[in-house]
């Protein structure tokens, strides 16, 4: 194996779109809690 392959990298991300309001849905995230 390739030394630069050893090393994993796990990326995640909370995409919430770009068109949900607050009133449409109290759950999307917007602040830091």
């Amino acid at each position: 194996m390739r030394k630069e392959l050893a090393n994993k990298v796990i990326i995640t991300a909370a995409i919430s779109g770009a068109e949900v309001t607050k009133e449409m849905n109290p759950n999307v995230p917007y602040t830091v809690e």
